[in-house]
Parts: structure tokens; C-alpha cells; sequence
């Protein structure tokens, strides 16, 4: 990410076309705070292009979700018009409308749900419950890192 330097940090998703950049194989992003609860549907991953669902913008820094999909109108486009062929898109959200409601198990944080004490230990609930080891290995992290020294 040294390609960075210099670059507004408002600009919070330059990273993730750095990252998509180098990337040399088919991939599936994620962000660090999403969370997949079930395998994404045969009806997705069988798709070459899958996608989330577009949210609102006010301010510069929510102008990174436009980018995100216009990264992926981009480049829907450019193989329509320059190799002459589209490939057929998978969404994980039936709607637009509805990003709350997702055809997967699906939990992405926006925005100030991340600092939200409630949000957190149902998140943390969830996770406990249904992958203990995972749980287990985030908690010795925590430990680690609010170690002294």
C-alpha cells in the first residue's frame, strides 16, 4: 500500500482498488467488518462478477461506496463495449431497496453500527454461538494486543 502515500485518507477505498489491482486470480471481496454467516448461494458464486448493494451518500468519505460500484459498472461496461461480451452479475442483496435483507446469512457493520455497544455483543453473541474456536482466537488476539509491554 506504500502507493498510497500522499493520497487523502478520506479516500478510504483507494486500498481496496490497489488491492484489487494486484490481484491475478478470480476473487470475492470482503470487507473486515463483514460478516458471512452461510456460504454464499451456487446462484452467486457461479456467477463471474458478484455484488453487493448500492447505500446512501452525504459526505466525501460515503463517496467510497461509489467508487466500490462504479469499479464494478466499469468494468461490466468496458467488456461490453471493448470485448463485445457481458458476464452475468450474482447480487448477495434481492434489492437495492432492502440491503438489510440479504439472500445469504449476511451481516455487514455500517457506518457508526460499528461503535454501537448493543450491535456488538448480539455480533459477538453470534459468533460465540456458532464458531467458539474463531471466538476463542479473537479473544487471545484482544488479550495480546491490550497487553502491557
Amino acid at each position: 500500500m506504500d502507493g498510497l502515500r500522499g493520497y487523502d485518507p478520506s479516500w478510504w477505498a483507494l486500498g481496496k482498488l490497489f488491492a484489487y489491482a494486484a490481484e491475478e486470480e478470480p476473487f470475492i471481496h470482503f470487507d473486515s467488518d463483514v460478516f458471512l454467516w452461510l456460504a454464499l448461494p451456487e446462484a452467486v458464486t457461479s456467477c463471474p462478477l458478484v455484488a453487493g448493494a448500492i447505500s446512501a451518500l452525504e459526505k466525501k468519505e460515503k463517496h467510497m461506496i461509489l467508487i466500490e460500484q462504479f469499479l464494478l459498472a466499469a468494468t461490466i461496461e468496458y467488456e461490453r463495449s471493448v470485448l463485445g461480451s457481458t458476464r452475468e452479475v450474482g447480487y448477495v442483496f434481492a434489492s437495492p431497496d432492502c440491503p438489510g435483507r440479504p439472500r445469504v446469512g449476511f451481516t455487514h457493520l455500517l457506518g457508526p453500527s460499528k461503535r454501537n455497544p448493543a450491535v456488538i455483543a448480539k455480533l459477538a453473541e453470534t459468533v460465540k454461538s456458532k464458531y467458539l474456536e474463531t471466538y476463542e482466537r479473537c479473544l487471545d488476539v484482544v488479550k495480546t494486543m491490550l497487553a502491557p509491554g
